[in-house]
Order: C-alpha cells, then sequence, then structure tokens
C-alpha cells in the first residue's frame, strides 16, 4: 500500500496517506519501535 511506502520514506508522510487503515496499524508499531 502507499502508506506502507510513504512511512519508510517518511514517518510524516502517514499523515497525508492516513486514509488507509494499514497505515494506523503501521503507525502504532513503527512508533513502538522507535519510542518504546
Amino acid at each position: 500500500m502507499c502508506c506502507q511506502i510513504q512511512i519508510i520514506v517518511d514517518k510524516w508522510m502517514l499523515v497525508v496517506c492516513g486514509i488507509c487503515t494499514i497505515c494506523s496499524h503501521l503507525d502504532r508499531l513503527y512508533k513502538l519501535d522507535y519510542d518504546p
């Protein structure tokens, strides 16, 4: 999904691609990895 690519390129891009539901899940998973 575009979200997967966007989040990898720039975590902030996820906001622009917020239309994807998967983004929300990835955002939480990535946040846990970056900020435990």
